[in-house]
């Protein structure tokens, strides 16, 4: 429908390594991306504090695209690592820093 907000998509791989990350793409901020993150977590594996926590989670780069590792432990103590292609909206936002800063 024209005037409505296009929903989250998701090209969804494995999420296993860099190569095969979830690639997130039709958010319009950087915090509407990472609630994309955990709204996937929370579809694929469950709800978060009983069925799996974040064990840890950091930021990479490699070849121009930027990724989030997200660590996850499960609640039987198993973990698994989810990446997710995050270029589309972490751009967005590095570009709103550089105008907040200024020019180095």
């Amino acid at each position: 429908m024209q005037g409505e907000k296009e929903m989250v998509r998701y090209v969804e791989k494995s999420g296993e390594t860099m190569e095969e990350a979830i690639i997130i793409l039709d958010v319009e901020s950087h915090r509407e991306g990472v609630a994309s993150e955990y709204r996937y977590l929370r579809e694929k594996f469950g709800k978060r504090g009983e069925d799996w926590e974040v064990e840890l989670q950091s930021l990479h780069e490699q070849d121009d695209r930027y990724y989030d590792r997200i660590l996850l432990c499960f609640s039987d103590g198993k973990r698994k690592v989810v990446y997710f292609d995050i270029t589309s909206f972490f751009m967005e936002s590095m570009e709103f820093f550089k105008d907040v800063i200024g020019p180095e």
